[in-house]
């Protein structure tokens, strides 16, 4: 199913026909839902439960925007079925000049042993006139600090500290 911008709504996938039931056996599902910009706010996966011959619960995304259409936060979560919850698995974070520029990125996963969101990687851009400075950090979990010092043509120089958490 798709709606009048031509963005698809709902989707499901079947693998077979159960003779026993006289119904199809399911495969996937996917709803989804979509702002004003046109873009998705929304996205839900279903599997096919074979206990219970319905659909249950997989993953989902959810995206947030600014006012300018600029994605500010995307969100990933699977479904823990033992305790019947969204697990947010993973997160990115967005930032934008006022040339709506991405000048900084925040990427979280989470630790399955603590069940918390811990920033993982960091990205950030510096534009002048000529040419795009990018910065990648990765971290996996552990702790610290990490200055970094970037200058560009010899007429600027930004110094960059940040402390990262520690998992004990």
């Amino acid at each position: 199913i798709y709606d009048e911008y031509g963005n698809e709504l709902l989707t499901e996938s079947y693998s077979g026909w159960d003779n026993t039931t006289g119904s199809w056996i399911g495969n996937s599902k996917g709803e989804r839902t979509y702002n004003q910009f046109n873009k998705l706010d929304y996205f839900i996966l279903y599997a096919w439960d074979t206990s219970t011959s319905d659909w249950r619960f997989d993953k989902k995304v959810e995206n947030t925007y600014d006012e300018f259409g600029n994605l500010t936060v995307y969100s990933y979560f699977e479904w823990d079925v033992a305790n019947s919850r969204w697990l947010e698995v993973t997160r990115a974070r967005y930032e934008y000049n006022e040339d709506q520029r991405n000048i900084r990125t925040e990427y979280y996963n989470l630790n399955r042993s603590t069940l918390e969101l811990l920033l993982t990687q960091y990205e950030v851009s510096y534009y002048t006139s000529l040419v795009v400075l990018n910065q990648n950090l990765l971290y996996p979990y552990g702790g610290g600090s990490q200055t970094i010092n970037i200058e560009s043509n010899g007429n600027w120089a930004i110094i960059f500290t940040a402390d990262w958490l520690t998992i004990t």
